[in-house]
């Protein structure tokens, strides 16, 4: 996998490369898969071989799907989000047609998760901008994919792709926060203090 990503920007290897990921993603699990890759890929310098990386991404989460991922989701989309603020256009511009495609199958859950993200601001005005261009498809998880991991169907799952199923909130889970755990022990005391005219205050 290390060097097939590796590889992955070289234009005489790009198509071995490509196919090399794709194969295996079929007979092990696609999260381990892109992990290792992406890894590969942030060590190396040349902009060609981040954006060939993402265009094949984007071309695994056509034939695969995202549910192919399952929870790993949220460790891809770090990546691309980080692939957003290269100073290359290319890549930045490939970064954009992942999330696009992204968006098209998880839809609100992915702006969710954005949004509640520690990014850029131009970081996110961009994703906002793919979000307008691209329509979510409610129905993209029980899409037939072209490709499927063998060592992961179930008779439960979706035709193509992984079988796993599930929908893109148990893909992706939004960040959240205890309120309650967050309030002061006095917080109820102060609101009920009605002391003096600037008690409100509290």
């Amino acid at each position: 996998v290390k060097l097939a990503a590796e590889k992955i920007g070289d234009r005489k290897l790009t198509a071995s490369s490509s196919s090399c990921l794709e194969c295996i993603c079929i007979v092990k699990d696609p999260h381990r898969v892109l992990h290792v890759a992406t890894k590969a890929v942030d060590g190396v310098k040349s902009p060609l071989v981040h954006e060939a990386l993402l265009v094949w991404i984007k071309t695994f989460s056509v034939n695969f799907g995202l549910a192919a991922l399952s929870q790993g989701v949220k460790d891809v989309l770090v990546w691309i989000l980080k692939e957003c603020e290269n100073n290359n256009m290319k890549v930045k511009n490939s970064a954009r047609d992942v999330l696009g495609e992204m968006y098209t199958q998880l839809g609100p859950v992915l702006e969710s998760f954005v949004k509640s993200s520690d990014v850029s601001s131009s970081v996110s005005s961009l994703v906002e901008r793919v979000f307008k261009d691209n329509a979510h498809d409610p129905n993209a998880n029980q899409v037939e994919r072209k490709l499927k991991c063998v060592t992961m169907s179930s008779s439960n799952g979706p035709k193509g792709g992984s079988g796993r199923g599930g929908n893109a909130s148990s893909m992706l889970a939004v960040p959240t926060t205890d309120l309650m755990s967050a309030l002061k022990s006095d917080c109820l005391d102060r609101m009920n203090d009605t002391g003096d005219k600037k008690s409100w205050r509290n």
